[in-house]
C-alpha cells in the first residue's frame, strides 16, 4: 500500500480494498496511536498486548458472531 500506520489513508485503503463497512472491521495493535487512527476511521480498534488480548475477546467481543 506504500503507506505506514498511523497514516489514516492506510485504513481507508484497507476499507476500500476489503469492500466492507468500517464498522465490520476489527483491528488489534499494540500502539495507541495506530488504534486511535483506526478508530477515527470508524474501525473497531483495540490496543492490546500478548497479555491483554485474551481480555478483549472475553469481555469486549464475547457477544459477536
Amino acid at each position: 500500500m506504500k503507506l505506514m500506520k498511523p497514516d489514516e489513508r492506510i485504513y481507508q485503503k484497507m476499507i476500500n480494498k476489503l469492500n466492507v463497512a468500517s464498522k465490520d472491521i476489527y483491528f488489534f495493535d499494540d500502539s495507541s496511536i495506530n488504534v486511535g487512527a483506526a478508530l477515527e476511521c470508524g474501525i473497531n480498534a483495540f490496543c492490546v498486548t500478548g497479555n491483554t488480548i485474551k481480555n478483549v475477546f472475553e469481555n469486549e467481543l464475547s457477544g459477536i458472531g
